[in-house]
Parts: structure tokens; C-alpha cells; sequence
């Protein structure tokens, strides 16, 4: 599968989450399965997701993955949100860097709105 080139939102968006969770861009987008990358690239595939609204398969192509690969990504996150308070801030840190870009509230915002 080859990789898509990415958008300059995605690009803000991998940067961030490389950041905030201390890898490269290299391990986040490598094919790598080791605990410490996967969910870091998890995390970005909901995020790119949820301010983007790129499809399933475009994100894949950004991380050279299956669709499938990144839908399961996207239900292991939404299952980590509900569990893992760590999940919850760095979506939170991240979005919050995202500011003005972001097409979403940012979930503590969005929290408050219900």
C-alpha cells in the first residue's frame, strides 16, 4: 500500500501526538507493533479521525495500514477513553495544541456542553 502524502493538518496532528507521547514521526508512522508505538499511532489515527474526517482508508494510507486495521484503532481508543485516564489527557493536551485547527470542541469543552 503507498503511503499517502499528508495533509498539512495531519502533519500538525503526527507532530503532536509524537510530542506528547516522546517517539519520532519515524517510529509513529513505522510498521512497528511494540506496545510503546502502536498506541501512540492509535491515538493519532483517532485524532486525525475525529479533525479531519478523512476517511478510514485515507488514514491508512497515511500510517500504510488496512482500513481495518485503522477501525479497530479507532474502537480500541473510544474503549480507552472510557478506561485510561492517561488516554483521555493527552487527547486533551493534544486537541488543545490543535487549538484553532481543530474541527472539534476539544473533550474537555465538549464535556461540559451535555
Amino acid at each position: 500500500m503507498a503511503r499517502l502524502r499528508c495533509s498539512i493538518h495531519t502533519r500538525f496532528i503526527l507532530n503532536q501526538v509524537s510530542a506528547v507521547c516522546d517517539i519520532s514521526r519515524e517510529e509513529l508512522l513505522s510498521a512497528s507493533i511494540e506496545r510503546r508505538l502502536s498506541r501512540p499511532r492509535q491515538l493519532a489515527m483517532w485524532l486525525i479521525r475525529r479533525n479531519t474526517g478523512h476517511t478510514l482508508q485515507r488514514i491508512g494510507r497515511v500510517f500504510d495500514r488496512h482500513p481495518s486495521t485503522v477501525h479497530h484503532a479507532l474502537r480500541l481508543t473510544e474503549q480507552r477513553l472510557q478506561d485510561d485516564p492517561d488516554t483521555l489527557r493527552q487527547i486533551i493536551t493534544i486537541e488543545t495544541r490543535l487549538g484553532r485547527y481543530a474541527t472539534q470542541p476539544p473533550l474537555h469543552e465538549a464535556a461540559h456542553v451535555h
